[in-house]
């Protein structure tokens, strides 16, 4: 493992920290908005780029995921 390497034990602290937990609720919340606005087709509404914004909807849903199940 690289020095630079998160143990599972930093990792558990780092979830346990109520900074932590607030970031990590405020994505959760931000997710469910997102993936609230896909199921509803609201970016099939969208004037500008149907695609684009439906891949962006889409990317920020994966980039929360990979931060809310991170894992050592």
């Amino acid at each position: 493992m690289s020095e630079n390497s998160v143990t599972k034990e930093e990792l558990d602290e780092w979830k346990k920290n109520e900074i932590t937990k607030k970031i990590l609720f405020e994505l959760r919340k931000a997710r469910s908005i997102i993936s609230k606005n896909l199921e509803n087709g609201s970016t099939l509404q969208c004037v500008n780029g149907t695609i684009e914004e439906t891949a962006k909807a889409v990317g920020i849903l994966y980039g929360i995921d990979l931060i809310l199940e991170l894992k050592v």
